[in-house]
């Protein structure tokens, strides 16, 4: 699926979304107001209606400016579409298109060494990465090195089992390349999705203050007015 669709499909997925949240928000506020007369009361029960929407619509808005910054920062894909993308260190990394199962290591460099079966498990230990593919080959990634060392070459599935239990790789302690993608996209995103969250909850607390204020204040003007008649 392209990027296109991808954002597309998701587009009507939480308009839709909006909509249903809007209606049952509409309804809590509704109970409560039904029979009583003051002036705000239709834009109170409109706002209950719209924040879903709202929400999400920033959610989205913000998310289109800062999902690219955030793309570019962390050598991450974008997060939209059938790309996947993940730094391995500073001169490899891990990408997929569709699905993850198909995830291969490339380079930066394109005169770089790069792994094109499909990997099957990673570890990370003491600052290094350490892939299996599934032909049953293993490679070293250091932090800082260009080069990759090979640890076993399409060996045999015995002698890979004796490697991997000298240098404690169990698959229980493993990372497949989907957990691998889905990590890393949550560490990039950690302080731009506090940020999103804030901004988005400011302006709803801004919409819903000022309209209580507003309700608040022709309240005390009306007390106000029947006290003098």
């Amino acid at each position: 699926m392209g990027t296109s669709f991808v954002l597309l499909f998701w587009i009507v997925i939480l308009a839709i979304l909006s909509c249903v949240l809007g209606g049952i928000a509409l309804v809590i506020p509704y109970l409560f107001v039904r029979k009583k007369q003051f002036k705000g009361k239709k834009a109170l029960l409109t706002l209950a209606t719209l924040s879903p929407m709202i929400f999400i619509g920033l959610e989205l808005i913000i998310g289109f400016i800062s999902f690219p910054i955030v793309s570019e920062r962390y050598k991450v894909d974008i997060g939209i579409g059938d790309y996947w993308q993940a730094p391995i260190n500073d001169y490899y990394y891990l990408f997929a298109i569709d699905l993850p199962e198909t995830a291969r290591v490339e380079s930066y460099n394109t005169h770089n060494q790069s792994i094109n079966n499909p990997i099957l498990y990673l570890w990370n230990t003491n600052d290094t990465t350490i892939v299996l593919t599934k032909n049953r080959s293993m490679y070293l990634f250091q932090p800082h090195a260009s080069a990759i060392d090979t640890i076993a070459h399409e060996a045999k599935q015995q002698y890979l089992d004796e490697i991997m239990a000298k240098m404690n790789l169990l698959e229980n302690n493993a990372i497949t390349p989907e957990d691998y993608f889905t990590k890393t996209q949550q560490e990039a995103h950690k302080i731009e999705r506090v940020i999103r969250h804030g901004i988005v909850i400011l302006v709803l607390m801004l919409l819903w203050g000022g309209l209580l204020c507003y309700i608040k204040k022709n309240k005390q003007l009306e007390n106000k007015k029947a006290s003098i008649d």
